[in-house]
C-alpha cells in the first residue's frame, strides 16, 4: 500500500466516524430503494409471491426482490427519473442536515497522531 493510499484510508476513517454519533443524520434512500419500496407494496399480495408458511401464506421476499430488481433494470432513464429526482432532493436535505450537525457539534481539536501514517514500525 502506498503512502497516498494509507493517508486516504486514514482520512476516510476519520470522516466516517462521525456517522455513529448520536443525532447524526441518516443517509436517504437511493433511487432504487425508493422504487423498491413502492413496488414491494404493489406486488407483495400477488399470488406468485405468496408461499405456504407455518402460519399460513407469507411473502417470498427473495423472489419479490428478484422481480423488483429485474423491473428496475428494465426501466429506461425517463421512467427512473422521478425516483432519481426524489433521491437528489433527499440528498440535498441530508447534506444540509449534516452541515447543521457539524456546525452544532464541532469535532474537538486533536493534534495528536495527525502525522501518523498508520505504519507502526
Amino acid at each position: 500500500m502506498t503512502e497516498v493510499e494509507k493517508k486516504a484510508g486514514n482520512k476516510r476513517k476519520r470522516q466516517s466516524s462521525r456517522r455513529g454519533e448520536p443525532g447524526y443524520p441518516k443517509r436517504p434512500k437511493t433511487a432504487y430503494a425508493l422504487y423498491s419500496d413502492e413496488k414491494r407494496k404493489e406486488l407483495k399480495d400477488k399470488e406468485e409471491f405468496l408461499v405456504d408458511g407455518k402460519k399460513g401464506k407469507k411473502v417470498d421476499m427473495k423472489a419479490l426482490q428478484k422481480e423488483i430488481k429485474r423491473m428496475w433494470g428494465d426501466l429506461n432513464d425517463e421512467e427512473k427519473k422521478p425516483f432519481v429526482e426524489s433521491n437528489a432532493e433527499l440528498m440535498k436535505d441530508f447534506e444540509i442536515k449534516v452541515q447543521e450537525f457539524e456546525r452544532d457539534h464541532p469535532v474537538p481539536e486533536n493534534n495528536e497522531g495527525e502525522e501518523d501514517d498508520g505504519d507502526d514500525e
